[in-house]
């Protein structure tokens, strides 16, 4: 595949591939699966999910090499993820990995892509970009040798030169990170973890991404408050992502639910408690007062 066919389906990754389409896409899809039948039982799957398919691999919890093919709850957030999103997720779900993809798959198809993805610790950071670099690693030769040729790969940067691209890994601990980008793409991982300064961090960040860019905010349930409690209670569209971290594993899925809930009521008491307390002290100030000019 040459760079003419990697921008054509950059233009085209959110679209369903059941869609009338161009030669372009008759060409690809004759490369990418061996009979007609194939193609249409990937009718209602979008360009971004079959070019996970065909050019990611992973590695399984078996340690074997596969492709990458999404379950249930990464299907659910591809369906409905938007400009802004934040993400409460179980542990195992395949979100992380799924945005990493993602973000990935519109580095090396959009010229002009910054991609940045933060993680809450350098370990975390390098683990997250090991599968990055796997990715890469797996393409097809044709591909890694010619269009996503790199003019630079370490523990934290790949830069496509002949698209004008780059994926970037960042932490959190550093107070600079997205300072002087302009990030199309932006994978906050494990927000609830990154620390005392993370509402700096991540407000920086955000200044980065200009209108039309992508942010991902996702992170384990770590407590009532911090940042990403509080991201978590004004996002407007939370109550349609919660089932999502927790298909296929609905233990975890009622256990974040319950804390939830348990912390909303802690906050509700709390605030019930000082409006008493302080009423108390108003009466009682205005008793004192009152026998003051009783008793001079």
């Amino acid at each position: 595949m040459d760079l003419e066919a990697l921008i054509a389906l950059g233009r085209r990754l959110d679209e369903p591939m059941g869609q009338a389409g161009t030669g372009q896409q008759t060409h690809f899809c004759q490369r990418n699966f061996q009979t007609k039948a194939e193609v249409g039982h990937q009718s209602g799957t979008s360009y971004r999910e079959m070019l996970a398919s065909s050019l990611l691999r992973v590695r399984n919890k078996h340690g074997r090499l596969v492709k990458l093919e999404c379950n249930a709850a990464q299907k659910e957030f591809e369906s409905r993820c938007g400009a802004k999103n934040i993400v409460l997720k179980a542990r195992q779900m395949g979100i992380s990995t799924w945005v990493a993809a993602r973000f990935f798959l519109s580095t090396i198809t959009r010229p002009g892509t910054l991609t940045v993805q933060v993680a809450h610790t350098q370990e975390a950071a390098e683990e997250i970009f090991r599968m990055v670099h796997r990715f890469v690693e797996n393409l097809p030769r044709d591909l890694e040798d010619g269009a996503l040729r790199r003019s630079k790969s370490n523990r934290r940067q790949l830069v496509f030169p002949r698209l004008d691209s780059e994926y970037r890994v960042e932490t959190a601990r550093d107070a600079n990170a997205g300072r002087g980008l302009t990030i199309q793409n932006l994978h906050c991982s494990e927000v609830a973890r990154w620390g005392a300064n993370a509402a700096e961090v991540l407000a920086s960040l955000r200044a980065a991404v200009p209108p039309g860019g992508e942010i991902v905010l996702e992170s384990t349930a770590n407590g009532m408050g911090g940042c990403f409690y509080r991201e978590w209670e004004r996002a407007p569209l939370k109550a349609h992502m919660r089932w999502i971290v927790g298909n296929g594993n609905e233990g975890k899925m009622q256990e974040l639910e319950n804390r939830i809930r348990r912390n909303e009521a802690s906050l509700q008491r709390t605030a019930g408690i000082g409006l008493a307390c302080g009423v108390l002290l108003t009466i009682l100030h205005l008793a004192l007062d009152s026998m003051k000019v009783i008793h001079p």
